[in-house]
């Protein structure tokens, strides 16, 4: 997302897990809660020490101080700065379309999960960075400069691949699943619709119980 400064300087903003951990390390500020978007709403010094961490690294390329990156916020430049931030906020997560492509059972207003009181709120508030640092070290890179949307269909998509993966090892293991089945399968990594996870090809005792069945379903009786 960009903005222009008063000084007519353009500058982007996109949030990634290592920005959004260092904006609450050094201004103390949780850019994914309500309090800490009070927090850029009360204060307008908050909100530009959270903008000079979030642009740092284009004002070290033009070399700017702190300082000199400011003098671009008086008036009506810091109201067009923080809109373009809660746009990159928006832009962090995924989408509701991303939700319900590998997680059919989610409602998308329950992401971020809601809570009762602002203790709950504190609880219950998961660590976006940390999850974004978990999807990226699963993907086998570093998250700097991706948003937890751009993660989250990578990792997803390792996912499918790798359930594409156990299905030709699951086959192998006699378990009987229809087309639609298996597409259901290697799209959302549950069958039929259920809550319950797939079967374990490497579970010995899942694929006896799993022949068993199939035998009586076959004969009527065990073979």
């Amino acid at each position: 997302m960009e903005f222009v400064d008063n000084l007519r300087r353009r500058w982007c903003l996109k949030l990634d897990g290592p920005r959004l951990r260092e904006v609450k390390q050094r201004d103390g500020v949780d850019l994914v809660s309500d309090d800490g978007w009070r927090q850029v709403d009360a204060d307008l010094l908050v909100a530009a020490g959270v903008l000079w961490t979030l642009c740092r690294d284009q004002a070290n390329q033009r070399g700017l101080s702190e300082r000199d990156f400011q003098r671009g916020f008086p008036g009506a430049a810091i109201k067009h700065a923080t809109a373009a931030l809660a746009a990159a906020v928006a832009s962090f997560f995924p989408t509701e379309q991303q939700l319900a492509d590998v997680a059919p059972n989610i409602d998308p207003d329950d992401f971020p999960p809601p809570a009762d009181d602002e203790e709950e709120a504190s609880q219950a508030t998961p660590d976006y960075a940390q999850l974004c640092y978990e999807f990226a070290g699963n993907i086998g890179i570093r998250p700097d400069g991706l948003t937890l949307a751009e993660l989250w269909d990578m990792h997803h998509g390792k996912l499918r691949a790798a359930r594409q993966l156990q299905v030709s090892q699951a086959t192998l293991f006699f378990v009987s699943m229809s087309a639609a089945q298996v597409a259901e399968f290697v799209r959302s990594g549950y069958l039929d619709g259920s809550s319950e996870p797939p079967p374990d090809p490497y579970d010995q005792a899942t694929v006896k119980a799993m022949a068993v069945k199939m035998g009586q379903d076959k004969s009527g009786k065990v073979h």
